[in-house]
């Protein structure tokens, strides 16, 4: 059996062995590259998730991994197609919140 494989290998020609090469490489920079991605973790990361609020406000408090800003941005200053799309994700985030809270239950 040894030797087969041994006679299999000298016939070889340079093609073989150029891509057996580059096979390789390219598995080594996929296992580096998931490796460090696993060490560092994702960007952004979702740490926690609190509720919190009264009768009329609910509260939702993200911790994230990082630091992060937003800004409110008032209705006055929206053009009509904006005030569209607020709308729409308004919507989608009620949709998300009822999701996240019957998980939770």
């Amino acid at each position: 059996m040894y030797g087969r494989w041994r006679d299999n290998l000298a016939r070889w020609g340079v093609r073989e062995w150029a891509m057996t090469g580059l096979a390789f490489v390219v598995i080594c920079a996929v296992v580096l590259t998931a490796g460090r991605g696993l060490a560092f973790g994702p960007d952004g990361q979702i740490s926690g998730i609190r509720f919190g609020g009264d009768a009329q406000r609910t509260r939702v408090v993200l911790d994230l991994g990082k630091t992060t800003r937003g800004q409110v941005i008032e209705d006055d200053l929206l053009t009509p197609q904006q005030r569209d799309r607020m709308a729409l994700l308004k919507e989608a985030g009620k949709a998300q919140l009822r999701l996240i809270e019957n998980l939770l239950v």
